[in-house]
């Protein structure tokens, strides 16, 4: 249950100081008491930006104390704890979850400390700048300034800087301690988060002694593949750690033999004078590494815009220079405070925390605020779109469709092609429309503007994590609106990690090339013939392929293969066959016999209203 209390016991009994090995809570607050701010809790500068939300962004659990950019500032501002009597203490530590939602540019969090007396100045303990997002974490920081030791201690978490530069800060559970006499952790790891089969690493961990006394710490590291251990290394590394010392453990070298897979990393520490350690909570830590092969068919630009915006024209441009360049790039721009914008639009927005226009966002983190009047701005986003472009996902999207009385029947379907380990995943639905034609800040259309989102801007939660390889489909009624026009609209699919806002992966269709989703086939149905893919061998290849297909019946087959952005390469062959199994072959060429690029190709075959696909990846 959460609790909220500040430790007045001690000062009650007289006690000037703690018992080394029974570690003391001086502080512990998880914003759950209904009042804010809690009991003895203060703000010094920007009240209005501290608040308590029922969220759990900063990985407690809800409610979460909260720091908006809104009201704009540009200075400091501290969130205050009690005053408490630490006569007798030197050190002490505080524990606290946050989460910062990351713009733009840089500023300085921190925590600091002073006496609770007029004229008293902070001190800082611990600060860092930040120009990225910080995912959720536990931080621990060493409170060793002069003014622990005093009867009227305080402590502040705090923010400097231009506001603008923030979305939030979340953070919860703080909790100001003394330490045991034994805790050893695992304090932070050194993996990549992607690599490939055959490439080799350096695993590496940082090792810390939070306890009073000095210990040899013995580092381990085991590493699975599923439930199987492929690496062991017990008691690889060993140090001598004083009070708060810190080392960095690294391990031999590793090398991933499984293509399209998932590794799990978990370091340990123990200590070699075995006693029992304390806080047994901090003695592992679980990280992951992949080895997926999919790339990434689309890039999800979303873009924050208005037709107010004097400065939008730049990221518009941009966008159209990205698609009509041949990038692969789907993009959805989020209108705010026009004709345009509407529920969807506005909570997308929202969930970025956009407060400057434009602000254009790849796979929902690189963030780039800024734009132009009269030209385009692609030079500068495109080492964003280039530093997404490259990363592998394990999942496949393909989107189907029929007209309905309302609108369409959407199907989107989800390939899962390799194990994750994301819990916590949305599946997304946006339909865009472009060539609108409207006056704007000297243009004369808007482009790619949200006209909806399905079911809404939150998605539909999907567990992958525990889901088979395989695939999964999705169905979304799409009322459609009279004023659109069906030849310039687009569906944009894409599932996103809610834990991070990462997009994992994202597709996009005409809606005008919107084929009916596939039929499932009950194979017991059909123990004689069946109208399906068989094989593709080779598969990679690099000179010729062999399709395999068979047909229940005399009837006509299409087979076509496409690239990732859903766009026609050449038709194999369309004409009708007899009952049976028959063979095609690619030889890696497209419709005009020139040499493909090398990459994934998707292989579609349509016969007798069934349709099907399979991926095939050409290596030359």
């Amino acid at each position: 249950m959460k609790k909220s209390m500040v430790i007045l016991a001690l000062l009650i009994c007289g006690l000037s100081g703690l018992v080394a090995g029974s570690r003391e809570t001086w502080i512990e607050e998880d914003f759950s008491s209904g009042t804010f701010p809690p009991a003895g809790w203060s703000i010094v500068n920007q009240a209005g930006n501290w608040s308590v939300r029922n969220s759990s962004n900063a990985g407690g659990s809800i409610p979460e104390l909260r720091l908006n950019w809104s009201p704009q500032f540009n200075g400091t501002t501290y969130f205050v704890s009690p005053s408490v009597d630490t006569s007798g203490e030197s050190i002490m530590y505080l524990d606290f979850r946050h989460n910062v939602d990351h713009y733009s540019s840089s500023y300085t969090i921190g925590v600091a400390t002073r006496r609770n007396q007029a004229g008293s100045s902070w001190n800082t303990a611990w600060e860092m700048t930040v120009s990225n997002n910080i995912s959720a974490q536990l931080k621990t920081v060493e409170l060793a300034t002069q003014d622990v030791g005093a009867s009227d201690f305080q402590f502040a978490v705090y923010f400097s800087g231009n506001s603008t530069n923030l979305n939030y800060w979340y953070i919860d559970d703080i909790r100001l301690y003394t330490p045991f006499d034994h805790d050893l952790a695992i304090m932070d790891v050194d993996l990549p988060s992607q690599s490939s089969a055959g490439s080799t690493f350096t695993p590496k961990c940082t090792v810390a002694n939070l306890g009073y006394n000095p210990l040899v710490a013995l580092v381990s590291l085991n590493i699975y593949h599923g439930d199987e251990l492929v690496y062991s290394q017990p008691d690889y590394h060993s140090v001598m750690l004083d009070f708060w010392e810190t080392d960095t453990a690294e391990f031999p070298a590793f090398s991933p033999t499984m293509h399209n897979d998932l590794y799990r990393f978990e370091f340990s520490v123990s200590s070699l004078e075995d006693v029992v350690d304390q806080e047994p909570a901090n003695n592992v830590k679980v990280s992951y590494v992949n080895t997926w092969t999919m790339p990434k068919q689309m890039v999800l630009l979303e873009i924050g815009t208005g037709g107010w915006c004097p400065y939008c024209p730049g990221a518009a441009m941009a966008a159209d220079d990205f698609v009509y360049q041949g990038y692969n790039v789907a993009v959805i721009e989020n209108h705010n405070g026009d004709p345009f914008a509407n529920d969807d639009s506005n909570g997308r927005n929202n969930y970025y925390g956009v407060s400057a226009y434009p602000t254009s966002i790849f796979d929902g983190m690189l963030f780039f605020s800024g734009g132009s009047n009269t030209s385009s701005i692609i030079n500068s986003l495109m080492p964003l779109f280039s530093q997404r472009r490259t990363i592998k996902s394990p999942l496949f999207l393909m989107i189907f469709g029929e007209e309905s009385p309302q609108g369409y029947n959407i199907t989107v379907q989800v390939e899962k092609l390799a194990p994750l380990p994301y819990p916590n995943l949305a599946l997304h639905l946006a339909l865009t429309e472009s060539n609108i034609a409207y006056s704007w800040q000297g243009q004369n259309h808007m482009s790619f503007v949200n006209r909806g989102m399905y079911p809404d801007w939150e998605g539909t939660v999907i567990d992958l994590a525990n889901a088979p390889i395989g695939s999964s489909y999705h169905t979304f009624p799409i009322v459609k609106d009279p004023s659109w026009a069906e030849e310039n609209c687009e569906l944009v699919a894409f599932v996103q990690n809610l834990d991070t806002k990462e997009v994992i992966q994202a597709t996009k269709l005409l809606v005008v090339e919107l084929e009916e989703p596939p039929v499932a086939i009950d194979d017991s149905a059909l123990p004689q013939a069946q109208t399906k893919l068989s094989a593709i061998y080779p598969n990679p290849f690099s000179q010729k392929t062999v399709i395999e297909y068979s047909l229940k019946q005399n009837q006509q087959v299409e087979l076509g293969i496409y690239n990732l952005r859903g766009q026609l390469v050449r038709t194999l062959m369309s004409e009708t066959k007899g009952a049976g199994l028959h063979q095609a072959e690619w030889d890696g060429c497209d419709g005009n016999g020139k040499t493909v690029a090398n990459g994934t190709y998707i292989l579609r075959m349509k016969s007798g209203g069934e349709a099907s696909s399979r991926k095939l990846l050409f290596i030359k």
